[in-house]
């Protein structure tokens, strides 16, 4: 759904030979118009993008801004449903508050307490996995550095929480996501 993507793939294919069929839209790669009416369709849809994403930043930042979640809540914390209601036919809950999870806080509590006292990372995993302390979601080998690092670096375990601090762009050179701050104008 990007212009950039649909042109390379026109090139792509018109140097492999290769003819592309849209059903959907009854064109061949081979027509004299194929190149004008693909990049026409490649515009439309990066303005799509464009308002989708302006509309859901708009959404996440409303909840932001009512104490609701944006999601991504860190090790220690659940989210509660404060709306329910019917869609479908079936019961969708909405508007998530985070809270406190009482069993994984002293967890939390005892990894920067450690690591105050002078403790490495490395030995705070080897202690949490000695003592099978189950590992945060995603970690399917236990405690290690990576999630120990990330709880202690992040400012929402001293009650400072942040919205909208970075953006996500896909690097053209590598297709792999990036994380850059976001410049606040």
């Amino acid at each position: 759904r990007s212009l950039g993507n649909l042109l390379d793939l026109y090139q792509l294919l018109r140097h492999h030979d290769v003819e592309l069929i849209s059903v959907v839209d009854q064109l061949s790669s081979d027509d004299s118009n194929a190149r004008t009416y693909f990049t026409v369709k490649g515009m439309i849809a990066d303005f799509g993008n464009e308002a989708h994403a302006e509309r859901t930043k708009r959404g996440l930042e409303a909840r932001a801004l009512s104490q609701f979640s944006t999601g991504q809540k860190p090790f220690g914390y659940d989210s509660t449903p404060t709306q329910s209601g019917k869609r479908k036919g079936k019961i969708v809950h909405s508007h998530f508050k985070v809270i406190l999870n009482e069993e994984l806080v002293g967890i939390v509590r005892q990894i920067f307490e450690l690591y105050s006292q002078g403790f490495g990372k490395c030995y705070i995993a080897k202690w949490l996995n000695d003592k099978k302390i189950k590992a945060p979601k995603g970690c399917s080998r236990g405690w290690q550095n990576g999630p120990i690092t990330r709880i202690l670096r992040n400012e929402k375990y001293i009650g400072h929480w942040t919205f909208n601090k970075n953006v996500y762009s896909c690097d053209p050179d590598t297709g792999k996501k990036v994380r850059k701050p976001r410049s606040r104008k």
